[in-house]
């Protein structure tokens, strides 16, 4: 199953992350699979966590962007390993 995450900053407008939801869409995550959060750097992400306790032996976390994860290298681990325990991957559509 695909599991979709999007997160964009406070102060991003909304239609940031309707293009994501389309673009996670696009991709074939379901919109009832999407989990979507608009805060700022240094605040929690509950959806994220709901986002990959929803996650099963095979699964993928599709992500629009890596900087939708976290902006430092600790916090990507911790979030990987998660990740990694639960048997799942990550599918990162935008590299660039």
């Amino acid at each position: 199953m695909l599991i979709g995450y999007s997160r964009i900053g406070k102060v991003q407008p909304l239609s940031d992350a309707e293009l994501e939801r389309k673009s996670l869409m696009a991709f074939g995550c379901l919109a009832d699979n999407i989990y979507f959060e608009q805060n700022a750097v240094s605040e929690s992400r509950p959806q994220l966590n709901l986002a990959i306790n929803a996650l099963r032996n095979g699964d993928k976390l599709v992500v629009e962007k890596l900087s939708s994860l976290g902006y430092n290298v600790s916090s990507l681990g911790n979030i990987l390993m998660k990740i990694e325990e639960k048997s799942s991957y990550l599918v990162i559509l935008d590299i660039s």
